[in-house]
């Protein structure tokens, strides 16, 4: 019995790979669910580096009191509520209106490992910064199990 034609097998964890497809689709149909909509808002960054994992969202107009942030696992919620104190005013008619307001909500996926706990938010000049310590991913490690 020879080895036949398998020059090379790999092993793959069906786990790790339902996980990656997941994630790949996810952050698909999250592009194309914004999309239905016009352009995504509020627009975001995901940036890192080495020891942190860093999320910005632009959020011009929009005081910090009408923003919530939530984290739920590994997904991030931002909802905002814009408001325009003009379109309050009865005797204002609009000839023109392309700034958006009302209620807003951009849920993302964090795509390395992070401390949530570590969470930070700061808001400046329009933009919000929120950063979290990222960890290491134990998930590919193997790890020897004694048998007694």
């Amino acid at each position: 019995m020879g080895k036949g034609n398998i020059k090379d097998f790999r092993v793959i964890d069906s786990s790790d790979l339902e996980r990656t497809i997941f994630y790949i689709t996810d952050n698909q149909l999250e592009d194309i669910r914004d999309l239905e909509h016009g352009q995504p808002f509020p627009l975001l960054d995901i940036f890192e580096n080495e020891k942190e994992l860093c999320i910005q969202f632009e959020v011009p107009g929009v005081r910090t009191e009408d923003m919530d942030i939530a984290i739920q696992g590994d997904e991030l919620t931002l909802k905002i509520f814009k408001k325009d104190e003009i379109m309050e005013q009865e005797e204002v008619s609009f000839l023109r209106m392309e700034r958006k307001f009302g209620g807003f909500k951009r849920t993302v996926r964090l795509p390395v490992p992070c401390d949530t706990g570590s969470a930070r938010a700061v808001c400046s000049k329009g933009v919000l910064h929120i950063s979290f310590n990222k960890v290491a991913d134990k998930r590919g490690i193997v790890k020897k199990i004694n048998i007694k």
